[in-house]
């Protein structure tokens, strides 16, 4: 068996393996030569006793072909070497990650490695295959996005939705508005214990992305084949935005940066034209940081009902012939939408800020546990939806909550009624990291490990060639790959835990006191 993961679509395996000894070489196209010379460091890391040689006595050839997709690719070993072939960078990247896991190369030294003989061809059963880190709730700093990027690399995944502004904290140096990083990037102090606690840390929490700092992200993200889309919440959970300019809201008065958590229902007045113009310019700044042809305004949790209280939006509806609320929600998220689209760029919101008279240009993200009916229709007018269901893909629940086969078993497609079909309009899968109370990174990596590989398999391979079973026999090997890394992960007992009682007793703790439950359970 392939110990990869995700599992590659295509697999035919045969007898025999080629033992990488002696010297090698590497050939490729020379506008993918920095792929290939990624990839022969790693050989030279790993298997120092491998020489790299321009005639060495095992080649292994990067081809160039037509007729593959944009992340397609195929690899054979056979006694002569190994023939990797694609159209697009993507492509290749991948093939050497499959390259990668099937070597095992943390494992081996001096001694030669062996590869099985075989012929796989490859490509991603989803085209977006992301995951959501927040940032804006606790912030941990470029070094750790740096790891957090190559880690994805490694699992196939494309796409990072970087969360940097919500009530409880701003994470983007803006020029143009500097008392937001100043201002909007510090909070006195946090909670702790759950949202019903009254306890704090006694601390204040503070960070922020400078320009260069987000310049020097993307760019890595862009070398590893991976999409870099910032989120920054709208009109909703504007908190920290409006801890720095009160103007924005609908009562203009100051309100210090949240130093708890869940919904603080914060509104920016979608009535003065003032509030227009700072998010366009806003954003208008954000574009020229992210290259990214998407941009995530969130919007969930939007309580409209709450702009009739205000006379500048009563004004504003009443010169639009607007009745209900939620149509002033439409028209500022379809202005927002529509400044984008300016800018060459496509906006997402979440699934519960869809309403009448959107427009179909706006990308939803399914992310609300309740069955959203609404979903199969949108698909069908044309409106494009990224999955992130809660009960499967929040990978900051606790495991007692959302074990790991709960996740690997998700398939939306069976939701949704076979509408991915329908012009590729359910463009994938996105897990969601959230970190009201995730503080450091033994917890990041035990929330997201091994889940990210279960993401990975889940969004990249198609559903025949899925087997729980098979994935579980594979997380030995791929756990002394973490091991090797020195990436901290949940164990069986925590991930999948098969006694009901034990994990309904551990989520009860969890919810009302103990955030940290399982991170010491899985010290033992």
């Amino acid at each position: 068996m392939l110990n990869v993961i995700p599992y590659p679509n295509k697999v035919r395996l045969r007898e025999g393996a080629l033992e990488l000894k002696g010297s090698i070489t590497v050939r490729c196209p020379e506008r993918y030569a920095d792929i290939a010379e990624d990839f022969t460091s790693a050989l030279r890391r790993s298997l120092p006793a491998l020489h790299v040689e321009d005639e060495g006595e095992i080649g292994i050839e990067f081809n160039l072909v037509t007729g593959y997709g944009q992340e397609e690719y195929s690899l054979e070993v056979s006694a002569k070497g190994v023939d990797v072939r694609a159209s697009k960078s993507a492509g290749f990247i991948y093939a050497c990650r499959t390259l990668y896991q099937m070597l095992e190369l943390h494992k081996f030294h001096a001694a030669g490695a062996k590869l099985p003989f075989c012929y796989i061809s490859d490509k991603p059963r989803f085209r977006w295959r992301g995951l959501l880190l927040d940032e804006a709730r606790h912030f941990f700093g470029k070094e750790e996005v740096l790891r957090l990027l190559e880690i994805m690399a490694m699992h196939k995944l494309n796409a990072l939705c970087w969360h940097l502004a919500d009530d409880q904290g701003w994470r983007i140096e803006s020029k143009r508005f500097p008392l937001l990083h100043e201002i909007g990037s510090r909070r006195a102090d946090t909670q702790i214990g759950g949202v019903r606690s009254e306890k704090f840390r006694g601390t204040g929490h503070e960070g922020y992305y400078t320009q260069e700092d987000i310049r020097e992200v993307t760019e890595k993200a862009h070398s590893l084949g991976i999409l870099v889309m910032p989120e920054i919440s709208l009109p909703t959970h504007v908190g920290a935005m409006t801890a720095a300019y009160p103007r924005l809201t609908c009562s203009d008065k100051s309100m210090p940066v949240a130093t708890t958590f869940g919904d603080r229902e914060t509104l920016l007045c979608a009535g003065k034209s003032e509030t227009r113009e700072f998010v366009f310019e806003l954003l208008d700044e954000i574009c020229s940081l992210f290259p990214s042809p998407y941009i995530s305004v969130n919007a969930a949790n939007i309580h409209s009902e709450k702009w009739l209280e205000c006379a500048s939006c009563r004004k504003y509806m009443q010169e639009r012939f607007m009745h209900d609320s939620r149509q002033l929600q439409a028209d500022f998220l379809n202005d927002v939408s529509d400044f984008l689209k300016r800018k060459g760029r496509r906006m997402l919101c979440e699934n519960t800020a869809m309403t009448d008279g959107m427009s179909s240009d706006i990308i939803g993200v399914y992310a609300e546990n309740e069955k959203d009916r609404t979903i199969p229709d949108q698909l069908r007018w044309g409106r494009s939806y990224i999955i992130s269901k809660p009960a499967y893909l929040d990978f900051d629940a606790p495991y007692c909550q959302t074990p790991l086969k709960k996740t690997y078993l998700y398939d939306p497609d069976e939701e949704l009624r076979g509408c991915r079909y329908l012009r590729g309009k359910v463009m994938g899968l996105q897990a969601s990291l959230w970190t009201e109370w995730i503080y450091d990174r033994e917890k990041l990596d035990l929330c997201l490990f091994p889940r990210m590989a279960a993401l990975a398999e889940a969004s990249w391979t198609e559903p025949e060639e899925k087997s729980y079973s098979s994935f579980r026999q594979r997380l030995a090997p791929y756990r002394e790959m973490l091991d090797g890394s020195g990436i901290n992960y949940a164990k069986d007992k925590i991930c999948s835990c098969r006694n009901p009682l034990a994990r309904q007793r551990k989520r009860y703790y969890y919810n009302i006191m103990d955030q940290y439950l399982e991170v010491r359970e899985n010290r033992k």
